[in-house]
Order: C-alpha cells, then structure tokens, then sequence
C-alpha cells in the first residue's frame, strides 16, 4: 500500500496496519515500500491488459467461427465446449483454444481416503509399498486443496483381488465434479526446425 497523507502530514501502514509516521520509517525501508508498489501497479496493469487481450482474441475467433459456418447456410448457436485450432496459410503459426476443467470432490471423497487408509493399514493385507506411496500422495494437501489429478490418477492403476480397492475408486467416480471451465488460449510458431513452439506469456518462466 502506498503512503497515506493524512492532515499533511505523510504516514507509512506497517505489517500490523498500524501507520507510522514517515521520519520513523528508514529510507531503505521507504525506498524497498516504492519499488515494490510501482512493479506490483504495472503488473495489475499489465495483467488487466492480458484479459481484455484474450477476451478481444475470443470474441474474434468466435466471429470467424460463425462465418466458417455461414458459408454452409449454417448458424451456430449456444457454447461450443470442444478444442479448437486455427493455422496460417503458410502453416508457420497455429492458434489453439482448449478448454481447460477445474475437477473437484463431493465430501463422498472423503470417504474414498477411509476406506484406502484402511486398506494400507490393515496388518493382514499384503498391500504393495508401491499402492501407500500412491495413496499419501493423491490425498496430500496442496495449498488447502487436494490435487484432483492425483487423485484421478488413482483410477489408473490396478490393485488384483481387493474389493476395497474397487469400491473406493467407485466413490472417487462417483464424488467427482467439474467445478468450472476456462479456455486456454495458446499460439505457437514454427522454428526453422520445422517444430511448433509455444509463445510463452507466462512470468515465471520467461
């Protein structure tokens, strides 16, 4: 949070919201407050930018869409859910839009985690290390939720001869929803080698 002037006089909020007065906060301090706060702005501008960016770049593949179809008499209407991809003519760059599921669990899943915890517990099963290691994996706490796709992945792998097995992973399918989607919008180009790469408009790893 930037400075706050209050009756002229200029004060600096500290980690605990209390506001200290400018002369009691070191220059070093004041300086570190100013340089943080402009990056963060042009971030926020930046990012607010990206969006109206990506919603123009949907709005006009969506048009394009509905003329590709209107040269067949064809008029396209409600939400189109599949992915999608578009290439220049000279085949060097290719748009995709796919859209992406947030997964998450009823409170049934946790019922799932029981039942396998019990599993790997009980002292006369010869559950595999392999299947405990799986297990503690797809139900640890990831930022304060459970990794869906850990959890999915569970389905994957075949436990022989062990009903519990089978009837947790029939409570995962069953426990499983689609929270919500969201399209991912993504452009490559093709390299003198002939391979796609992607445009990469993400910080972290530019």
């Amino acid at each position: 949070m930037k400075p706050q002037v209050i009756d002229g006089k200029t004060y600096y909020m500290n980690g605990t919201g209390k506001l200290v007065p400018e002369e009691l906060v070191r220059g070093i301090d004041q300086a570190r407050d100013e340089l943080v706060n402009a990056i963060a702005e042009r971030s926020t501008a930046l990012r607010t930018s990206m969006i109206d960016a990506k919603r123009s770049f949907m709005e006009d593949i969506e048009q394009f869409v509905k003329v590709a179809a209107a040269q067949y008499g064809v008029k396209l209407g409600g939400e189109r859910k599949g992915n999608l991809s578009l290439t220049s003519y000279d085949g060097s760059i290719r748009i995709t839009i796919a859209m992406s599921e947030r997964v998450g669990f009823t409170e049934e899943i946790w019922a799932a985690k029981e039942i396998l915890d019990n599993l790997i517990m009980d002292a006369t099963k010869d559950t595999k290390p392999f299947v405990k290691e799986l297990v503690s994996r797809a139900f640890r706490v990831k930022q304060g939720s459970l990794d869906s796709k850990e959890i999915l992945r569970l389905r994957s792998y075949e436990v022989h001869d062990e009903p519990q097995w089978d009837k947790a992973m029939e409570i995962i399918d069953k426990s499983r929803r689609i929270e919500s989607t969201q399209p991912c919008f993504r452009i490559h180009f093709r390299d003198a080698d002939g391979r796609f790469q992607l445009l990469n408009l993400d910080f972290t790893t530019l």
